[in-house]
């Protein structure tokens, strides 16, 4: 009964990152009302775990936002669980207005060993608010590790918050 529930989490999961890339195609950029701001440009965050394993920093990453929906984020290498330190690569994918300054963002990278060796996919889903600054927002991250054949290894979830970076609108 195990696999069946996280077989349809992983469908509900695909099912979001796609209709979020189907839509981003569709909406092009999205201006956010109160803030005045666009979730356009670059942006430095910062995602805190929910119950992190002692010594577990929040993870800084940069976030890349396209006027046409795509997404970017790279961060540096992440301590996992037990002491396994995983490299992740650059992650792809979209982002899409979700009403009134609230945004939902997609992505998916590949997570390597220090031998550099393929360990799993990340599949990381975020849903946001621009703050009324219109440079800075706050959200909750569900970060997914896949194997090659879709087998969900681990999830995990916490907070994320980010600030613009001047003149890169």
């Amino acid at each position: 009964m195990r696999g069946v529930g996280r077989q349809a989490s992983r469908r509900r999961l695909l099912g979001v990152v796609a209709g979020g890339a189907a839509l981003a195609g569709v909406g092009g950029a999205a201006t956010a009302a109160g803030g005045g701001g666009a979730l356009t440009g670059t942006w430095l965050g910062s995602l805190l775990r929910e119950n992190p394993p002692p010594g577990f920093p929040p993870v800084r990453f940069v976030f890349t936002f396209g006027k046409d929906g795509a997404l970017s984020a790279s961060g540096p290498p992440v301590l996992v669980e037990n002491g396994v330190t995983l490299n992740i690569n650059a992650g792809h994918g979209s982002w899409r207005s979700a009403g009134t300054g609230s945004f939902l963002l997609d992505f998916t990278s590949a997570a390597y060993d220090e031998a550099g060796v393929f360990r799993n996919a990340v599949v990381t889903l975020i849903t946001l608010t621009l703050g009324a600054d219109g440079v800075s927002w706050s959200g909750l991250y569900r970060r997914e590790d896949q194997t090659a054949d879709g087998t969900v290894i681990r999830t995990v979830g916490g907070t994320v918050s980010a600030v613009s970076v001047p003149g890169t609108a």
